[in-house]
């Protein structure tokens, strides 16, 4: 294998890894968006399910006050009905009412977390013959829904509280592998860096070596042996020195001899070497 032929497959390997690196980001910062976005519809369901809480004891207190003529029936089956669709909201999706009074409202995909899903619908299990027994008090004042209500609003609450806290654990976690894919991100895009860095070094020391490569090239006339000391403007004799010159401006100091051939050639009686 020639050299260019290792060149060219270095580079592309090279570009392969880069190509990686930045597809690994791209794919987590995908997957953090897509996860962030999840954690919008999280931060809702936590709130509905505190609120739902609140509204259970606010739907007793209703029935109890209803009961002493302190409530009016409407404002006690606006509570149902908000506690009821923001309830099937939680499970299947849909519309839930963020307020009371109903203006306000969100839409809610279907609860993907299986234990999640699972706690909720026991939260309905327990809601539905509780609403029940609020929808008969409300329309024949019966005693014994009323007992009802009393004796399973605990219930109902234990439900709720334990959906809150899986909640909760579930957007904790969810957060805790956005840190970990962020800190992974963060490596690799420093690691992409760092290879890009060291791969620019590497060119300009290259480069740095042809220079002083180059530097070492001393241009010589091939005729009359003169040095070029002037590489931008090769065309004036000023440009051209001797090379005694030279040697002098490089702070070398020179001394005389004669070599044999040309003692042999310029003093042939006298010189002891022959040509």
């Amino acid at each position: 294998m020639d050299t260019n032929t290792r060149l060219h497959a270095a580079a592309i390997r090279r570009y392969v890894t880069y190509g990686i690196i930045a597809a690994l980001i791209l794919g987590m910062a995908v997957f953090q968006f897509i996860t962030a976005r999840q954690q919008e519809f999280d931060g809702v369901r936590i709130n509905l399910a505190g609120r739902q809480r609140m509204l259970s004891q606010k739907i007793l207190s209703g029935i109890l006050l209803y009961d002493d003529g302190r409530e009016t029936r409407s404002a006690v089956e606006k509570n149902i009905a908000v506690f009821d669709s923001a309830l099937r909201a939680l499970i299947d999706g849909g519309t839930a009412p963020l307020d009371l009074a109903g203006d306000t409202v969100r839409t809610l995909r279907p609860i993907d977390n299986t234990s999640i899903r699972t706690q909720m619908l026991r939260v309905m299990e327990t809601w539905r013959p509780f609403r029940d027994r609020c929808e008969e008090f409300i329309e024949r004042r019966d005693r014994a829904a009323l007992q009802y209500l009393i004796a399973n609003n605990f219930a109902l609450l234990d439900q709720i509280d334990r959906t809150a806290y899986l909640l909760q654990v579930e957007s904790e976690r969810k957060n805790s592998i956005i840190t970990g894919v962020l800190a992974a991100e963060i490596a690799l895009i420093f690691l992409l860096f760092g290879l890009i860095l060291s791969r620019y070094i590497l060119r300009l020391r290259n480069v740095e070596a042809h220079i002083r490569d180059l530097e070492k090239l001393l241009p010589i006339c091939s005729a009359c042996k003169k040095i070029r000391i002037d590489d931008a403007h090769p065309e004036n004799m000023r440009s051209w020195i001797s090379i005694e010159k030279y040697l002098h401006e490089s702070k070398i100091n020179l001394t005389h001899g004669i070599c044999p051939e040309c003692a042999a050639r310029l003093y042939p009686d006298l010189s002891p070497y022959k040509k």
